[in-house]
Formats: C-alpha cells, sequence, structure tokens
C-alpha cells in the first residue's frame, strides 16, 4: 500500500493541506488546515508536528497528523515571523522588522545575536508600503556547527559563523536574496536564490558568489 502524501502550502489566508494516495500521481482536493492568518514560512520538526510563521499573529503548531492545531506564545516582537530554521538543538524564527531569536527549551524567546549589526543595515529597504525589511529565509550550515544564514530583503545575506555572537553580511550578489542553502554534501557550498538575477553560488562558505542562472 502507497504512503499517504502530505503536502502543506502557505497562502495569506491560511494554510491549505493536499493528500495523495497514490505516491503523487493524484491528488484530493485541498483541505483548509489553518484558517484567517498570513502564512510565511513552514517547518517541520523532529517530533512530526509542523511549526507556522505568520505575519500578524506569530508561531502555530500543527500537530503530528495534521488534524490539530495551537498558537504558541510569542512576545510582541514576534507578531510577524517571516521564516524558521528547527535543526539540532536549535529553533531560530527570522522577524518582521529583521531580527533572529532563539527559543530556548521552547520556553522563552531570546535574541540570537543581534543581525542588525551588520554593516549594511542603513540600506536595507522593501518596496512595498507597510512592510519592513525582514529576515525571510533562515538556514544552519550542515559542516560547521554555529554557522547560520539568513536572507535579508532587501539587503543580501547575513551570516554568523558563531551561533549568532557576531553577524556580518555579503552583498556581492543580488541584494533581494529569497533563500540561501548549503549543499548538504558538499562543505563550503552554498546556494541563494534572488528575486531579481536568479539562482547564485558559493564554494567559501557564503563569502564571495558567482552568479550561475545561466548555467
Amino acid at each position: 500500500m502507497a504512503e499517504r502524501l502530505c503536502l502543506l502550502v502557505g497562502e495569506e489566508q491560511g494554510v491549505r493541506l493536499l493528500a495523495s494516495e497514490d505516491e503523487g500521481r493524484t491528488w484530493a482536493e485541498p483541505e483548509t488546515l489553518l484558517a484567517g492568518v498570513h502564512a510565511c514560512t513552514l517547518a517541520a520538526a523532529p517530533d512530526g508536528s509542523v511549526y507556522v510563521g505568520t505575519r500578524g499573529e506569530g508561531l502555530f503548531r500543527v500537530a503530528p497528523g495534521l488534524r490539530s492545531h495551537e498558537q504558541v506564545e510569542t512576545p510582541a516582537e514576534l507578531s510577524k515571523v517571516r521564516s524558521l530554521c528547527i535543526t539540532g538543538d536549535q529553533f531560530l524564527a527570522g522577524t518582521e522588522p529583521a531580527q533572529v531569536y532563539s527559543w530556548e527549551d521552547r520556553k522563552r524567546w531570546v535574541p540570537f545575536g543581534d543581525v542588525r549589526q551588520v554593516s549594511g543595515t542603513p540600506e536595507w529597504w522593501y518596496p512595498v508600503q507597510g512592510e519592513d525589511p525582514h529576515v525571510r529565509h533562515l538556514s544552519a550550515d550542515p559542516h560547521r556547527s554555529g554557522q547560520f544564514y539568513g536572507s535579508l530583503q532587501v539587503g543580501g545575506i547575513a551570516i554568523t559563523p558563531d551561533g549568532g555572537d557576531t553577524w556580518h553580511d555579503r552583498r556581492n550578489l543580488d541584494l533581494d536574496v529569497h533563500m540561501v542553502q548549503a549543499h548538504p554534501a558538499k562543505p563550503g557550498t552554498v546556494y541563494a536564490g534572488s528575486g531579481g538575477k536568479g539562482l547564485f553560488r558559493s564554494h567559501d562558505w557564503g563569502e564571495s558568489w558567482e552568479n550561475i542562472a545561466g548555467t
């Protein structure tokens, strides 16, 4: 018997669930899993639950089995969660306005250093009225403990090599970065997807970048 596949889609109106019983050949009609929220990011946790970051309503947890959900208590600074990174013992949230927070022991939220210390902060901007520059994507490097990447929209890439103690930015690529992700099998290789010039690649842990959109 084929394993049931589930696809969660975040929308401005909530989160929709699509399911397939035949390995993706056909899909059932979408079900509304979480309604009335602007879902910006979704991330799976090791226990089978899924966390949903929203713009304006903070954070939600969808229980294993995808049949129930609850709102996670967060401070006002995390009312707009634009990105999530759950890896190992770290649970990080990137916000609007741009900052990164750590959920320590699932009990309290603390700043994960200060991403605003990077040199390009005065030039951050966002083209939509009413929305602030934000951390659109967060990821951990599997080959370097403590190294995390954040895509700043709009403002390049923020990198911490030491678990948030210090941050620096790299702006030598398209500044409208939508995602940044290390290669799982090639240490030092990192990819960044941008909104203007396509795909970029780094071979030195995100320090320098080449555009590979046409290759």
